[in-house]
């Protein structure tokens, strides 16, 4: 279960369950001059809001100011029948 809490949240701030989104709010990037043994520092880009869709997690949070609750599932195999899929394969020999 991935849960996200709205900056400045309280006991009684609403929530609601919200597909997750199907792009990446926030990516780190690694600022080093030199070689790759040299230190760098961390910074980050963040989605703007001009950019953020409704109806999942990022915008529940950031523009509805709501707890975003969305149930994950760890497996990302497809839902297909794998002895139909190997099949397919094994025949396009």
């Amino acid at each position: 279960m991935n849960v996200v809490v709205p900056v400045g949240a309280t006991r009684e701030t609403p929530w609601k369950v919200t597909p997750l989104a199907d792009c990446r709010y926030f990516r780190p990037i690694v600022i080093r001059e030199g070689s790759f043994e040299d230190k760098g520092r961390i910074t980050a880009h963040i989605l703007d809001q001009a950019h953020i869709k409704p109806g999942n997690d990022i915008y529940t949070v950031r523009t509805e100011k709501m707890v975003s609750i969305t149930p994950l599932s760890i497996n990302l195999t497809s839902r297909t029948n794998l002895a139909d899929f190997e099949k397919i394969l094994r025949s396009n020999n």
